[in-house]
């Protein structure tokens, strides 16, 4: 075995070891929200013919369209089910793939210097900010997947640049369109190679301008696919494709949440007039709205000038290139009409790749060649990620544990439900910005949706219940019947108390609890 094999063997074996380590925590969380929507639709479209299925996988939509992924959840949703535990280690199995792909395109930038090209993939390995692009299960599988073959399409294309054989660039830019299959986080790609492509440029335009082509010509016919984007003011969309890119960078380098509590204690500066009192919904929206936007834009304007005024040094250039080319894509921002201000934590996880290897970059040319500064350097920025990723983690898994304990403590008391059910669920607290007068459980969706499918495999509702997203919203209450089955949840004891006139519904068929919020206590309401 030779040196250099030895040395890229223990790179791997380190980065994969590290992204274990750290993400093993996740293995103890729980579903958030949109995963079970998503089962909602499995379930759905279960047992379908092989022609249907496929329909559904490959269903136009003009939000986002990810056939693969719904491909692959599909599949792993109907061997594992809600077994969240399998779900969390394939996440951290990719997450660990896509960093060890990320050394080996670190060492085809950074011109074969392992050490450079063994931190860029640990700093990407740990960054804390893009962390919920691998704690978010299900969903993960999708930014993963995407991001996996975004860079072994990167690794090609450099591998043409250095050999100039077409078979390279072709592999790559297939390799890309199939990572565009999976999420749309890769797109920027199609303008670093043509960028960077001295020659072969017009096969770089065709492949872009085919897949954008293939994607306007979904408005042109029925959308069956959950999802879509909302019309977003013109002025809005220009807004977030001038600033988006400084706040994703910025928001990498600082994590979003230290980001947010300096911007808090810089709001306390400014009259109450303007602010509203600390602690309000109003003073909140002030210090996101205005200093968390100020602060994120101006520290990607720094970064951003750094390394154009740098740019001879290419590697600086890139690195930044590739977070701003690869994030202009959440300008468009589907399912709202609001600015950005806030990147998604796991739409910063493509970003971040270019952000460590400008970072690598930048910290050796500052330290000149020498080794202990560059070192001390890159210790400050990993230790630095390692807080806040143990902090992110901590809270993930927590909230999830929350989740998980209430919907066990259902099922272990209500084990089978009779053929026509109403939840009824009483909070003395609000959360996740809802008005204090709507008060709800832990649960970013709609928790009749998530009792739906939690209780699907032993009580095998009928597929209409799963139709037209029945319960999904966070806020949603309501009841439905088909056949012989009914299912409800509320939260409202009057809207509670008039379907059960109007459907006749007895009282053993009603079961009711309330959630302490301030000690986290679920209680049987007998």
């Amino acid at each position: 075995m030779g040196r250099k094999t030895l040395f890229n063997l223990l790179a791997v074996l380190t980065i994969v070891l590290a992204v274990g380590f750290l993400y093993y925590p996740t293995l103890n969380g729980f579903f958030q929200q949109d995963e079970w929507n998503g089962f909602a639709w499995f379930i759905l479209n279960q047992k379908s013919s092989l022609i249907d299925t496929l329909k559904f996988f490959f269903a136009p939509n003009t939000g986002h369209y990810n056939p693969f992924a719904v491909g692959i959840q599909y599949l792993i949703y109907h061997f594992w089910g809600l077994d969240y535990t399998k779900y969390a280690t394939l996440g951290v199995i990719l997450h660990a793939g896509v960093a060890v792909s990320v050394y080996f395109l670190a060492n085809k930038i950074l011109k074969g210097n392992i050490l450079y090209s063994f931190v860029a993939a640990l700093l990407f390995g740990i960054f804390a900010a893009p962390f919920q692009a691998t704690a978010w299960e299900v969903v993960n599988v999708a930014t993963l997947g995407a991001a996996l073959l975004g860079v072994i399409s990167s690794i090609l294309f450099f591998t043409y640049l250095d050999r100039h054989q077409l078979k390279f660039l072709v592999w790559s830019l297939v390799y890309l369109v199939l990572s565009l299959l999976f999420k749309e986080t890769t797109i920027g790609l199609f303008v670093i190679f043509f960028v960077l492509a001295r020659s072969r440029r017009k096969l770089i335009l065709s492949f872009g301008l085919g897949y954008f082509l293939f994607r306007a010509s979904m408005y042109l016919v029925p959308t069956v696919s959950p999802g879509g984007v909302m019309g977003q003011p013109v002025e809005t969309i220009i807004y977030n494709f001038l600033t988006v890119p400084f706040k994703a960078i910025s928001q990498i380098i600082i994590p979003p949440n230290f980001l947010k509590a300096l911007s808090l204690v810089l709001a306390e500066l400014f009259s109450q007039n303007i602010t509203g009192i600390p602690g309000s919904p109003e003073f909140e929206a002030f210090s996101v709205r205005i200093i968390l936007e100020i602060l994120s834009i101006a520290l990607g304007l720094i970064v951003v000038t750094f390394a154009f005024l740098k740019k001879s040094k290419q590697r600086l250039f890139l690195g930044v290139g590739w977070a701003i080319v690869n994030s202009l894509v959440f300008s468009f921002a589907p399912g709202t009409r609001e600015s950005v201000s806030i990147v998604d934590s796991r739409n910063l996880y493509f970003i971040s790749i270019g952000i460590a290897i400008f970072i690598v970059s930048l910290f050796s040319q500052i330290s000149g060649g020498n080794l202990k500064y560059f070192s001390t350097l890159i210790v400050i920025a990993v230790l630095l990620n390692l807080y806040w990723l143990k902090v992110n983690l901590s809270e993930f898994v927590a909230a999830g544990v929350v989740r998980k304990n209430i919907l066990q403590k259902i099922i272990n008391d209500y084990p089978n439900l009779p053929q026509r059910i109403i939840f009824y669920m009483a909070s003395d607290i609000s959360y996740y910005g809802l008005p204090e007068s709507t008060k709800i459980l832990p649960f970013q969706s709609g928790l009749g949706q998530t009792l739906l499918v939690w209780y699907y495999k032993t009580e095998n509702f009928p597929k209409d219940f799963f139709k037209d997203s029945f319960l999904w919203e966070i806020e949603a209450q309501g009841y439905k019947e088909f056949g012989s089955r009914g299912f409800g949840y509320f939260r409202e004891l009057d809207l509670l108390k008039e379907t059960q006139t109007r459907y006749n519904i007895d009282e053993n068929s009603i079961i009711s609890y309330s959630w302490e919020g301030r000690i986290q206590k679920l209680e049987k309401i007998h």
